[in-house]
């Protein structure tokens, strides 16, 4: 299990590639079209939050036809919160679950 899965699960929430045993996930755009997800964060190692563009998902081929897309459930996320092992981690937790928490009562 990686810890993303971890996190997802901490806060009630799911990581569709939970199913990869793997500590790294790596994935393509076609794999994530595929999964439909109800929610998209993005996190990108070694890139600052202000850097990460979402609307770059809406060039990907039919992606504004996915759920999270169409529900506006696209969360930029801040990269030293979920992509390094660390204690940190926890602080990354609690982002989520606010973001979470906030859509849902929204």
């Amino acid at each position: 299990m990686n810890w993303l899965t971890e996190i997802s699960e901490l806060v009630g929430a799911e990581n569709l590639f939970k199913d990869i045993k793997l500590a790294s996930v790596q994935t393509d755009w076609q794999d994530v079209y595929e999964r439909n997800p109800d929610y998209i964060c993005l996190a990108l190692v070694g890139v600052r939050k202000e850097k990460v563009k979402p609307e770059i998902l809406l060039k990907r081929p039919g992606w504004k036809d996915l759920k999270a897309i169409k529900e506006g459930n696209v969360f930029v996320l801040e990269e030293e919160l979920f992509c390094r092992p660390s204690p940190r981690l926890l602080k990354g937790a609690e982002k989520l679950l606010s973001l979470l928490t906030e859509k849902q009562t929204s």
